[in-house]
């Protein structure tokens, strides 16, 4: 069975997906800018090989906060800024459905569970840089099953949207699903150390997920500014198979 989104809230629903455009715009920005700022030493214009290998410690890795931990202050502040804000993206779509007749409850499941995490992760690296590490650093088995469902989560709830919608709504939810997967620490590690010289943390971390939600932003843009002139762009048509 499939249920529509009926026209006369085809207007809210636009509003609706220029928050989440909006939203993952200034995420992925904050983003590229945390990672920006940590590798910055390693670009031509700096070219400062000994500042640029203490930015490849695993110390100043700051996806998840995980011992040993040692902030660079502004990308750990900036992250979190990007974190929360991603957060509160997953938590509207969770809300959406829930409000939403016949919505998938796998949605609200995931999708709150990816903003729970989200902004747990954003907490965490906050409270790391402002405490100096005394607070929100975890063991580092724990960082690995946070890290684990930080990329599942948004994952599946990104993979169910993305199933129940259709034409180039579907669009967004992919790209999110694949940023998801680019976003996992051991993911990221192997695609960039190929071309790194380091054993650490390879040059460019930070940058594929935070790329992923800008181009998810642009595809959730495009898909509100089509939204008035056709209802079978929204992506708010779900099977109702639950």
């Amino acid at each position: 069975m499939v249920v529509a989104a009926a026209q006369p809230n085809v207007v809210q629903t636009a509003r609706g997906l220029w928050l989440s455009a909006a939203l993952l715009l200034v995420s992925g920005l904050a983003e590229v800018a945390a990672a920006w700022n940590r590798w910055r030493p390693c670009t031509v214009a700096y070219d400062d090989d000994a500042a640029c290998a203490a930015a490849e410690d695993h110390l100043h890795d700051y996806a998840i906060i995980s011992e040993p931990f040692e902030a660079i202050t502004l990308s750990v502040v900036v992250a979190s800024i990007a974190s929360g804000l991603t957060g509160i993206f997953w938590l509207q779509q969770a809300l959406r459905a829930t409000a939403r007749r016949g919505g998938l409850p796998r949605v609200r499941v995931f999708a709150g569970l990816a903003g729970a995490v989200s902004l747990l992760v954003g907490w965490q690296q906050l409270v790391a840089t402002v405490t100096d590490s005394l607070w929100g650093v975890l063991p580092y088995r724990d960082g690995l099953v946070l890290a684990f469902v930080a990329a599942a989560a948004p994952l599946v709830a990104a993979l169910v949207l993305a199933g129940a919608s259709r034409g180039i709504a579907r669009l967004p939810w992919l790209i999110l699903a694949v940023g998801a997967v680019l976003g996992a620490p051991i993911v990221e590690f192997l695609l960039l150390i190929p071309f790194s010289s380091s054993h650490d943390s390879p040059i460019g971390t930070g940058y594929l997920h935070g790329g992923a939600l800008l181009l998810a932003a642009v595809a959730f843009a495009w898909v509100a500014a089509t939204a008035r002139r056709s209802a079978d762009s929204l992506p708010t048509v779900l099977r109702s198979a639950d």
